[in-house]
């Protein structure tokens, strides 16, 4: 959503960067067998999809 409404700034950079790192550690946590953690993380992921979802309505803010 951010990408398609062109929403740029540096806490969308942050977010992105966040994410994919979530879910890299979310694969280690998985291997590792590391249940609570695991989940821990996934919430990270989550809440980050959600926050770029949801970003072109503070657009003001990370400008």
């Amino acid at each position: 959503m951010a990408h398609t409404t062109q929403t740029v700034g540096w806490l969308i950079d942050l977010l992105a960067i966040i994410f994919v790192i979530a879910r890299v550690i979310y694969l280690l946590c998985y291997w590792a067998d590391l249940a609570w953690q695991r989940s821990l993380v996934w919430f990270v992921g989550l809440v980050c999809s959600l926050l770029l979802m949801i970003s072109p309505t503070f657009r003001t803010i990370l400008l």
